[in-house]
């Protein structure tokens, strides 16, 4: 018998004291959490704690993205939920979520972020590799490295450790990774870390909705110039600077090591296929059999002989019918969906990065005007960070997911146990 600690608490009373002396903004946030459990503990986690960031809220940012990450690493270990997915009698959903590549190595990324803002630059450096090997690593397979990325940040935050000789080694690393990045601003001590877009979603195609396909819901971003401004004097520029691409989440979504894939459940969707001929086969097999079987003046053994045939196309039929149907392929469409499309980068060296310089990049043309804020604040490092668009989104689009599996239930129990202890 497996004993399931309680919290003595129903959902709403958890719920209420999760929030306490957080921002009510939060609040659906940890309702979702709450009501999907285990189940979508990573995704629910990774989108609180972007929405935490976005409301300056870093202590409940790291907890949910230590949280994620606890999770994230224990990918390799046997996961009984995992392991039926990979069956062909189950649906992908059915699993814990723990995220594409890209995803994976986004939440080390915000970590990072968030080490460095404490001062912890090994930290930081450490959680920017271990998103880059994330973003190598499918639940299967391991390839080459490609998100240069975490390498280039990696670079950043040795430089802010003092350590310029590992600094320009990941810088180098980057550049291999990335060629783009070549042309990249150098790593400073002084720097603006930007983000762009609305990153890809997933969708499922395919005769069963069995290959996972990635839509892209911004446009991509080249480099461009933008001016700094005071935030004390908005229509007064300090200075303008190249701000360049360093991420594209898309094209993570869809290359692993570099290279382009397909949909990754194509086996399942064969399977349903064949099943599907096989049960027609069989059918075709019977019918032929019992028409045999029925022949007038047929020596006995032949119709006999006929008749069984006749009988064991029905069943095979019958088991490939149900194969057929019982296989259900679909792809996990799940998806982080407040991440960024591009990732900038601008070198703030020869600026002064005071806290009255905490206002709006722009445009040179004027068009666009957003907000950023000094996120990381060290006597070796500044880092003013952005997210265009950045905001907690509509609460009514955060409802529970309707397709948990009853198998869940243990794991969910314990799992909301452990919500008070770890965010109050």
């Amino acid at each position: 018998m497996v004993c399931i600690p309680s919290t003595g608490f129903g959902q709403e009373d958890v719920v209420g004291r999760l929030q306490i002396g957080k921002d009510p903004a939060l609040g659906a946030y940890f309702r979702k959490l709450y009501a999907d459990g285990e189940h979508d503990a990573v995704l629910n986690l990774d989108m609180l704690g972007v929405a935490a960031m976005g409301i300056r809220d870093y202590k409940t940012a790291e907890k949910a993205f230590d949280q994620a990450i606890v999770r994230i690493e224990g990918i390799m270990v046997a996961d009984p939920n995992a392991e039926k997915a990979k069956r062909y009698f189950e649906e992908e959903r059915i699993k814990d979520f723990k995220g594409e590549p890209y995803e994976r190595a986004m939440t080390y990324y915000y970590r990072g972020l968030l080490y460095a803002r404490d001062g912890d630059f090994q930290n930081a450096r450490a959680a920017f590799l271990g998103g880059g090997l994330q973003a190598a690593r499918s639940t299967s397979e391991s390839f080459e490295r490609s998100f240069g990325a975490m390498n280039f940040l990696a670079a950043w935050a040795s430089r802010c450790d003092g350590d310029d000789v590992r600094a320009k080694d990941l810088r180098v690393a980057a550049e291999k990774e990335d060629p783009s990045l070549v042309s990249a601003p150098p790593v400073s001590n002084v720097a603006l870390l930007f983000e762009v877009g609305e990153g890809p979603a997933k969708e499922g195609s395919g005769r069963y909705k069995e290959l996972l396909t990635f839509v892209d819901r911004s446009p991509s971003v080249g480099q461009k110039s933008v001016s700094v401004t005071p935030a004390n004097d908005r229509d007064r520029p300090v200075a303008t600077v190249a701000l360049a691409p360093i991420g594209d989440l898309f094209l993570q979504a869809t290359t692993r090591g570099g290279r382009p894939i397909q949909g990754i459940l194509d086996g399942k969707a064969q399977f349903k296929e064949t099943a599907g001929e096989v049960s027609q086969a069989g059918l075709a097999t019977a019918v032929v059999a019992s028409s045999i079987a029925a022949t007038p003046n047929l020596n006995s053994n032949v119709a006999m002989g006929a008749g069984i045939a006749g009988l064991i196309g029905v069943a095979v039929s019958l088991i490939a019918a149900g194969a057929e149907k019982a296989t259900k392929p679909a792809a996990d469409t799940r998806f982080w969906s407040t991440l960024p499309r591009t990732i900038l980068y601008a070198d703030l060296s020869g600026i002064s990065a005071s806290s009255e310089m905490v206002g709006l990049v722009r445009d040179t043309n004027g068009s666009d005007r957003t907000g950023t804020r000094i996120l990381v604040d060290r006597p070796s490092c500044t880092l003013l960070w952005g997210h265009q668009g950045l905001a907690v989104p509509d609460a009514t689009s955060l409802k529970p997911d309707p397709s948990k599996d009853r198998g869940h239930s243990d794991a969910d129990a314990r799992f909301r146990a452990s919500l008070l202890e770890t965010f109050q």
